[in-house]
C-alpha cells in the first residue's frame, strides 16, 4: 500500500486548505487513482479536477518526484511507496 506526499501550489493550497498531506493509497494505484482520492475526501472542485472536464490539461501541473507528467497521457503513472506529488497550475502571465 503506497503511501505519497501531496503538496499543493497556490490555488490548490486554498482548496485543499493546506501546504501538503500524506495519503495511503491501494496497491497499484496511479495518478487518476490518487486525483479520485482527493474528489473524495474533498469538495466539489476536486470531482472536477479528477475528471478534468472543467480544466484545461495544458494549465494543469503535477509532478512526481519532479517529473512533470504530460497530461491526460501519464494519468495511468503508477505511483510508488514515497513517492512526492505536486499539484497546481502552470505559471501564465501577460
Amino acid at each position: 500500500m503506497p503511501r505519497v506526499i501531496v503538496e499543493y501550489l497556490s490555488f490548490f493550497r486554498e482548496m485543499a486548505g493546506r501546504e501538503k498531506e500524506e495519503l495511503s493509497l491501494p496497491e497499484g494505484a496511479t495518478v487518476k487513482t490518487l486525483l479520485n482520492e482527493l474528489a473524495r475526501k474533498h469538495d466539489r472542485f476536486w470531482k472536477e479536477l479528477a475528471s478534468l472536464n472543467k480544466l484545461h490539461e495544458e494549465e494543469l501541473l503535477i509532478t512526481v518526484n519532479n517529473s512533470l507528467l504530460k497530461l491526460p497521457a501519464d494519468l495511468e503513472l503508477k505511483l510508488r511507496d514515497g513517492d512526492r506529488v505536486i499539484i497546481g497550475f502552470l505559471p501564465f502571465g501577460g
